[in-house]
């Protein structure tokens, strides 16, 4: 009997734990809700679990969601509507779970009642046949890519006073058949590319409440013809792709503005709140016109790029930046107005807007970026207030260093502006730079006194341009800064301007004469190289080098002569005059060859003559030598000029008998220059010794006296009659006498012969007749003085 019990006990201890072990092979499935592992159910056609209050997150508490049945899956067979049950297991259903009837193609209509809280991520995502949401008035979530890719859906219908405050990222993202969605009153968040490739949607409000709008949230969203954005809405925020760890905050492909591609967007109606429109964020849409409200400060990059219906554009008087690119190649912008508190226009804002004719940038705007308007090629006019300080060029960058040279890859502020003919420089520009208006049709340009730098081909390949008067501000002439301008035949050169750069007015075919003053003390390789019609050059004794342009090969110069290089008068082929200042020291290769002139008076201070410098000058038969000493001669110097040609040289001075020229001794014009007053402390002003046949007499650098007023040099001691250095010339020996104005007797009087230039928008252009003495200028209206700072000039834009 004992073993019978054992037996039988041990049995039952055998099944025991035959029972336990197989009790933890079907252990309950689990889910995970924010960290705690919850148990799945079934019942009916729904897997769910039941999340206790102690699980739920701050997220979840802060927008209503309370404890009970989660959603995990629906199991049932394929159906075409779907009613969520308001229980399971007896709990309130209060969410439907993440991703819970992904990919389900067989729904139509999902009706979601009132329990149910939140919506939660991709819980409809891929339901391909899906075409009609209802939802309660207690849902308060939906959440990211929940009905993603549902590409049927046409019709999401709140019930009235629903209390719903967050739409989370993607969350209707590429619903192509999404027409009708009104947004719920009280929805506090719209998430990034909330609706984005939402193709059918056609209008859409964003109400007041909404206080967040994530970036592309309306992204290529085709159709979409109108826009309102409520006053809780800040800013209209950009998505930036990251490369190595940063975002790539330039203006591209690669980035997404918030209703960046909505190519029918023609109406937006701006809210209260909103201070920025971030990056691209109307680019490529359908806008015709817009005026921005005060309450907008800020127009970031490409903020409307590519708008090609913009036609007319008010910043209004909040904005202060418009940022890089906000309007690049917005073809039929016609007619642009910049606000009162505009402060900074960034680089390329305006390339390329080709129906551009006007622009008027007011005063209040200090900064100008790099080519803003480039290739606007029916800007007509252009009025560059007085807070603008620098026209600068935009520059290609290559292995990390920009590439500074004249190319088709820098562009200018206004290069390529093509019909451009009327320009107003403000009072504070200081640089005018790079290609600036390179291939304008300006005309008739004044640079004024407060211009410091005019930069390399700044007015290249202005085939209109006459007339150029550079202000006695200018310090500088860039390289290549008249190059081709062919029309050009009137230079002034300020007495500022200290150096001439390379080409400066290299090919410049309509110049007859040109005179270079005294104050220039630098002029650049092949200056006046092929002005074909240059008859009449005098340069002032302050230049101290002729130079020659040499075309560089694997790294080295060509030092031959062929066509790769160009004298400083090279190819002037109509030039008979030329009157060299008393500081040349050097005359370089081909400076003179196939020229016209016949005589030539070489300074004292030269000491080279450069090899070929007069080579194919047929015409030239007489060398007038000055100096003390016979300068160095390169070869072929007179190569293919008059046989009968002969040097001169004075009487004394040496080394000139060792020329192999037929020489003979001159004696030379002299014209001094008298201080006229034995009151005046003043340096004296070095005679300019001349050839037998005289010419033009050279201006020297203006004598200074304490307590005095230098007024110029005259013929007579009773200086009654002004010397012309343009126009008179001597024949013999001269004396010019100067005229000195006591300091304490000078009274400035008002300027005379004020003009108006033609108003455009709100400013208009002031010019007047510059007064002896005057230092600087200010400008009243109606008895009030309108300039912040005293005017360096002769000219002011008045807004």
């Amino acid at each position: 009997m004992k073993k019978r019990l054992l037996s039988i006990l041990f049995t039952a201890l055998a099944a025991a734990a035959l029972l336990s072990l197989l009790s933890f092979t079907a252990a309950a499935e689990t889910r995970e809700y924010n960290g705690k592992k919850l148990e799945i159910q079934t019942e009916g056609d729904y897997q769910f679990i039941v999340v206790p209050e102690d699980a739920l997150s701050e997220d979840d508490k802060n927008l209503g969601v309370t404890a009970g049945v989660y959603i995990t899956k629906f199991t049932g067979t394929l159906q075409s509507t779907i009613s969520i049950p308001t229980k399971l297991g007896g709990q309130p259903v209060v969410q439907i779970g993440y991703q819970s009837f992904k990919g389900n193609n067989a729904i139509q209509t999902v009706t979601v009642n009132a329990s149910v809280k939140s919506i939660n991520g991709e819980a409809f995502m891929d339901c391909s046949g899906l075409q009609t949401v209802l939802i309660s008035k207690e849902a308060t979530r939906v959440l990211d890519s929940a009905f993603r890719n549902s590409t049927a859906l046409k019709t999401v219908t709140f019930e009235k006073g629903s209390k719903l405050k967050k739409i989370g990222n993607a969350s209707f993202y590429k619903c192509t058949s999404l027409h009708n969605f009104t947004v719920p009153d009280g929805v506090e968040t719209i998430g990034d590319l909330a609706f984005s490739d939402c193709d059918s949607l056609i209008d859409f409000t964003i109400p007041d409440s909404v206080t967040t709008l994530g970036s592309r949230a309306f992204f290529d969203c085709n159709s979409l013809q109108e826009v309102t954005i409520g006053n809780g809405i800040k800013e209209l925020k950009t998505y930036y792709e990251w490369y190595g760890g940063f975002p790539n905050w330039g203006s591209s492909s690669d980035n997404a503005g918030c209703f960046e591609g909505c190519i029918s967007l023609s109406k937006v109606h701006f809210g209260t709140g909103i201070e920025v429109l971030e990056q691209d964020c109307f680019a490529g849409t359908a806008l015709v016109e817009v005026s921005l409200p005060d309450n907008i400060k800020k127009v970031g990059i490409g903020a409307f790029m590519n708008c090609k219906a913009l036609k007319s554009f008010h910043t209004g008087n909040g904005v202060e930046i418009i940022e890089e690119k906000a309007f690049w190649s917005d073809s039929a912008l016609e007619s642009f107005i910049i606000g009162k508190n505009v402060l900074e226009i960034k680089k390329r804002a305006f390339w390329e807007c080709i129906a551009l004719k006007s622009i008027v940038i007011p005063s209040n705007v200090t900064s100008l970026g790099e080519a803003a308007f480039f290739r606007c090629s029916n800007l007509e006019s252009a009025v560059i207030g007085n807070g603008i300080r620098e026209l600068n060029p935009f520059y290609e960058w290559y292995g990390g260093f920009s590439n500074w040279g004249i190319s088709a890859d820098n562009v200018g502020c206004f290069e390529g502006c093509e019909k451009l003919h009327s320009v107003s420089i403000g009072s504070a520009v200081r640089t005018i730079g790079t290609d600036c208006f390179a291939g304008t049709a300006l005309v008739d340009v004044v640079v004024p006194d407060n211009v410091i730098t005019v930069g390399n081909g700044a007015f290249m390949n202005c085939g209109a341009l006459q007339k150029i008067l550079i202000g006695k501000g200018v310090t500088s002439l860039g390289d290549s800064v008249f190059r081709n301008d062919d029309a050009l035949t009137d230079v002034t050169i300020g007495t500022g301007v200290v150096k001439i750069d390379n080409s400066a007015f290299f090919d410049c075919d309509a110049l007859e004469e040109i005179y270079v003053p005294s104050n220039v003390t630098s002029l650049g390789e092949r200056a006046f190289a092929h002005c074909d019609n240059l008859k009449t050059a005098v340069i002032g004794n302050g230049v101290t080098e002729l130079k020659t342009f040499y075309e560089w090969y694997g790294g080295f110069p060509n030092w031959g002569s062929s066509s790769d290089h160009y004298g400083c008068f090279e190819g002037c082929v109509n030039l008979t005059s030329i009157t060299l200042g008393s500081g040349i020291i050097s005359i370089g290769q081909d400076s003179f060859a196939g020229t016209q002139i016949e005589t030539l008076t070489v300074p004292y201070k030269v000491s080279t003559l450069g090899k070929s410098a007069f080579a194919g000058a047929t015409k030239l038969k007489d060398i007038f030598f000055v100096g003390n000493w016979a300068p160095t001669v390169g070869e072929k110097l007179f190569d293919n000029i008059a046989p009968e040609y002969k040097i001169y040289y004075i009487n004394g001075r040496v080394g000139y008998d060792d020329l192999p020229y037929n020489k003979e001794v001159y004696t030379p014009v002299t014209v001094k220059f008298d201080n006229n007053s034995e009151d005046v402390f003043a340096a004296p002003t070095e005679d300019q010794v001349m050839s037998p046949a005289g010419g033009y007499v050279i201006e020297p650098i203006s004598p200074v006296a304490l307590g005095y007023l230098f007024d110029g040099w005259y013929k007579d001691a009773a200086c009654t009659q002004k010397w012309d250095f343009k126009k008179n010339q001597v024949t013999a020996d001269t004396t010019l006498y100067a005229k000195w104005l006591p300091v304490d007797k000078v009274a400035p009087v008002r300027p005379e012969n004020v003009t108006a230039g033609d108003v455009s928008g709100k400013t208009i252009a002031l010019r007047w007749d510059e007064v002896d003495g005057a230092m600087s200028y200010n400008v009243y209206q109606d008895g009030k003085k309108i300039n912040d700072s005293p005017i360096i000039g002769n000219q002011y834009t008045v807004d």
